[in-house]
């Protein structure tokens, strides 16, 4: 489980209506980031004190004696103790429906929320979570506008490696839902250069025999002519 995903007490003191000292609340805070990095937006509802109350009062003390410290760039605080980087929380993966509450996916939904897109979000967070191919993890915030053009040739070779009869390039399923995650989730457009350096065309693959479908009507029209192909006048033998 992940240090982020651990569940946090809900009988508190406060909670249930009943009034505590000031030092059962600075308690109250040590052991509830003892559990994990949390903010003053998070502690708010498990003791009780607003947010602004919360970082005056208790978080603001707990510093000064050096009994917690701020995980540099971020909003969220630990124990003196630990050494949780900002770096680390964004490495950590947690469920499919936690993924779709990051930034880059909810700017993705903002974005575009068209029914169909649904297959492209689970195709992403399956990739990003290790399900697609478990050598490859990545949480889709670490994708940025400064670094996507590394990173997406890195998930085109985790696709690519359990693919099928891998190509150069990825399934077009796979390729669309790339191409997605970057216009929609990132708000950048991909120039057909772009694409095809990238191995994200936006080409669709040709079709395949197996891809043919043929209708119940011609399946008994065949079985007709092949039975008796002089007696029957067939549009497929006849202009």
């Amino acid at each position: 489980m992940s240090i982020l995903t651990k569940s946090i007490p809900q009988n508190r003191l406060n909670i249930n209506g009943k009034t505590v000292s000031k030092s059962k609340k600075f308690e109250q805070i040590l052991e509830l980031l003892a559990i994990r990095p949390m903010s003053p937006s998070d502690l708010t509802p498990h003791v009780g004190i607003t947010r602004e109350n919360i970082q005056k009062f208790y978080l603001k003390p707990l510093l000064e004696e050096n009994k917690i410290k701020k995980i540099d760039g971020t909003h969220l605080y630990q124990l003196a103790k630990d050494n949780i980087t900002k770096t680390y929380l964004l490495e950590q993966l947690y469920s499919k429906s936690e993924i779709m509450n990051t930034a880059i996916f909810k700017n993705w939904k903002s974005n575009n929320s068209a029914k169909n897109e649904h297959t492209f979000f689970v195709t992403i967070s399956r990739l990003c979570l290790g399900k697609v191919n478990p050598n490859f993890k990545i949480h889709p915030d670490m994708i940025t506008k400064d670094n996507w053009e590394k990173i997406i040739p890195k998930m085109v070779d985790a696709f690519l490696k359990v693919e099928k009869n891998p190509k150069k390039e990825p399934h077009w399923l796979h390729r669309q839902a790339l191409r997605h995650l970057i216009i929609y989730g990132l708000d950048i457009n991909i120039s057909e250069e772009k694409g095809i350096a990238l191995r994200i065309s936006g080409e669709k693959d040709k079709a395949k025999s197996s891809d043919l479908r043929i209708e119940k009507e011609q399946v008994e029209q065949a079985k007709m002519i092949l039975s008796n192909p002089k007696t029957v006048k067939s549009q497929w033998f006849y202009a």
